[in-house]
């Protein structure tokens, strides 16, 4: 057997980040899957590796202290033209992703929750070099007149008999023991005339069960046109990849992931074939589950807004070849907010629930029922006449007008605002659709809740009117009539320290007096550019309540005030901040506005001039919602901020969904190794509150903590406490 130079598959991996936490987690996790990393922190060291010894695979970040990463890729390929570059970056965009691209890199993802994504990476670079050593392989089967499935045994005898000293075959058996360790042959006709253990264990078969037997025999009925596919561009380039599924001899079924190598005779005329085949199905799996969740609203098991959107999408690209119409109902609960209030996110959770069974028993299999998000839900019903959706409609409204939800010995009733539009070749977009579909749900509460309204064109210029008369002139008119009210919610240390903590929130009067919740209002406020101006009123609020009840004041170590991202841009806001603290000479480092991730990122320069010149004067900041906007942990390094807020929708359901916790546990550590200290809201029992403790969180935050409750009453109840214990 000729000698083999290639030594590309026992070459290290060279692993170059400045982070030196990040180069330890990876090495371990490479040194686990067998590789040999060498880690450098800077791009002179990395250049040095590749100048001294050859190296064929390197994990790069893009942001080098002594270089850009895609500079130091050019000058890596520069030194070997043939290294396998992957980019592994917390800072990706698009740019940088086509740049890479243009400069060759083998792949490009982003670090954050993509560690398995980064081995399959490596895998598949290394795998490039596999295909090499086929011939070898074949040269030594034929040399020792020997089948397939002893070709291992002979590798390593031979290994053994030459003390490490031939690479190629050193190489060669790490790749078949390691990459692809199911091994069979086949004859011209398909037919298996020789097979590894590990492969017939793959299958439950024996070795005398399996000889003889065509390769399609055990090939999933359904997998047969791609398993086809693969065999026929085997024999016309020689080699083909492919994933299917796999009929073991009991009948239960595996995926593989195989490697065909074209075998050909002393003549060159095509004679058989290797099958290299690993078992993939417990990746399978995972991309099951993560498909799963991709398009599922995990809560109730409906499909999630992006699923429904993708089905309304499709439907309407073949509409033009439809010959009946389809309907789409928006489907919005009324009073479901109550119940969120009364009883807690659990209860409101629970209920969601109940009612998506109720709504999943009136609909068609055909049909897409989803949950588009809070207590909002959609359906789509295909080749249904309008006159059919509306009985369909009209059953889901009398289904759940009859239901009735059951917590802790109480009876609750909620109702059903349904918006119905008809689906036709004069719908011109998707767009269109959902805001038809909406303006049709608006009107069904505008005229009275829990009633069907099915969409008409005169309805656009009607909701429009309203919905801007309703909305925004109430709220300036309870601007002029101060007719706010400030509610606070306790946010607690995790650990004993001394003060309390608050954060601010408000409601609205309403003429006669009932409270409206902030989620009623506010959008309006922020949609209408009024938004500022409700900021005003609460800071101004605010600190006159603290100056007329300074023992409150002198109690608390913080208090926590909600500003938009309108404010920021409001030139003349933060001087009315300023001249606030100023004239009522309240320490300001009781004071922390909260902004939410997304408002600060969107207004990144404005957002950090304001915090800037506001922690001047002692003022403190906090990040609100982190991790359901734009997420991007590089934004924070440039924001001054002092507390991170966890979003709750992560934090909830932590007891019982792994991929949350880690979520959880991720924005955790990264505040901290920011300086920031960390909140978690939607704590809603002490079981979370139990595991929190053990993540390392510093507050918590919710109805299982505290209920918000009128900042005034809570501040009477604190003076007459002081007063009770004075006394005693």
């Amino acid at each position: 057997m000729n000698e083999i130079e290639d030594n590309s598959i026992k070459s290290p991996i060279l692993v170059i980040d400045d982070d030196a936490r990040q180069l330890e987690s990876l090495a371990n996790i490479f040194e686990l899957d067998g590789l040999s990393p060498i880690c450098c922190q800077t791009a002179a060291e990395a250049r040095k590796v590749c100048q001294q010894q050859r190296v064929n695979v390197a994990i790069l970040d893009l942001r080098m202290p002594d270089v850009n990463g895609l500079e130091l890729l050019k000058e890596l390929k520069k030194i070997n033209p043939e290294i396998k570059i992957i980019i592994h970056t917390a800072y990706a965009s698009i740019d940088s992703a086509i740049s890479a691209v243009n400069e060759e890199a083998f792949a490009y993802i982003q670090k954050l929750g993509n560690v398995g994504e980064l081995v399959s990476h490596v895998h598949r670079a290394y795998h490039i070099h596999y295909v090499n050593y086929s011939e070898a392989l074949e040269e030594a089967i034929k040399q020792r007149d020997i089948d397939l499935h002893r070709a291992n045994i002979v590798l390593k005898k031979e290994l053994s008999a030459r003390k490490g000293k031939d690479l190629a075959i050193k190489e060669m058996h790490f790749a078949l023991t390691n990459a692809m360790p199911g091994m069979s042959k086949m004859d011209k006709n398909g037919k298996f005339i020789a097979a590894n253990k590990y492969y017939l264990d793959m299958l439950l078969i024996q070795e005398v069960d399996l000889i003889g037997k065509n390769w399609k025999t055990i090939i999933h009925p359904d997998d047969c046109i791609q398993a086809m596919a693969a065999y026929q561009q085997m024999q016309e380039e020689g080699k083909a990849e492919f994933e299917t599924r796999i009929l073991r001899q009991d009948g239960s079924e595996f995926f593989q992931q195989a490697l065909l190598i074209k075998i050909n005779n002393s003549q060159g005329e095509f004679s058989g074939h290797h099958c290299f085949m690993r078992d993939i199905s417990e990746r399978k799996q995972t991309e099951d589950i993560l498909n799963y969740q991709a398009s599922h609203d995990l809560l109730t098991g409906l499909l999630n807004r992006r699923a429904f959107e993708h089905r309304a999408e499709y439907l309407l690209s073949t509409i033009q070849d439809s010959e009946s119409g389809h309907a789409l109902c928006y489907m919005d609960l009324d009073q479901f907010k109550v119940i969120n209030d009364t009883c807690g996110h659990t209860a409101g959770d629970r209920m969601l629930q109940q009612i998506s069974k109720i709504m999943g028993n009136l609909t068609r299999k055909q049909d897409t029922l989803a949950r588009l998000g809070g207590d909002e839900f959609g359906l789509i019903m295909t080749h249904c006449p309008l006159d059919n959706a509306q009985r369909v409609a009209k059953n889901l409204l009398t289904a759940i007008r009859d239901y009735h939800f059951e917590w802790e010995g109480c009876l609750f009733r909620v109702g059903v605002s349904i918006g119905l539009v008809a689906i036709t070749d004069k719908t011109t977009s998707l767009s269109e659709l959902l805001k038809q579909a909406d303006i049709a749900c608006y009107m069904a509460k505008d005229l009275g809740r829990h009633r069907i309204h099915v969409y008409r064109s005169e309805d656009v210029e009607l909701t429009r009117h309203r919905g801007q008369m309703h909305s925004v002139g109430q709220i300036y008119q309870s601007l002029k009539e101060d007719r706010f009210v400030l509610f606070a919610q306790k946010v607690q240390p995790v650990k004993e320290v001394t003060g309390k903590h608050y954060e601010i929130l408000i409601r609205m009067k309403s003429k006669d007096g009932d409270l409206i919740e902030p989620s009623e209002f506010l959008p309006a406020a922020e949609r209408y550019n009024i938004i500022s101006s409700v900021d005003r009123w609460v800071v101004d609020a605010t600190c006159k309540i603290l100056v007329e009840h300074p023992d409150f004041l002198e109690q608390i170590n913080f208090i926590a005030i909600n500003i938009s991202g309108q404010s920021f841009a409001d030139e003349t806001f933060l001087e009315f901040v300023l001249e606030r603290i100023r004239n009522s000479k309240i320490d300001a480092k009781k004071l922390c506005f909260e902004v939410t991730e997304t408002a600060a990122i969107s207004n990144l320069n404005k957002a950090r001039g304001f915090m800037d010149a506001l922690r001047q004067y002692g003022c403190q900041f906090s990040l609100d919602d982190f991790g359901s906007g734009l997420s991007s942990y590089g934004y924070l390094k440039n924001l001054p901020a002092d507390y991170l807020k966890i979003d709750g929708i992560f934090v909830r359901d932590i007891l019982v969904d792994p991929v949350d916790l880690a979520i959880v546990r991720s924005i955790n550590e990264i505040g901290h190794e920011l300086g920031m200290n960390t909140v978690a809201e939607f704590v809603e029992n002490t079981e979370i509150m139990q595991v929190l403790e053990e993540i390392g969180v510093d507050y918590v935050q919710g109805f299982g903590i505290e209920r918000p409750q009128p900042l005034l009453k809570l501040i009477e109840e604190q003076a007459h406490t002081t007063e009770k214990n004075a006394g005693s």
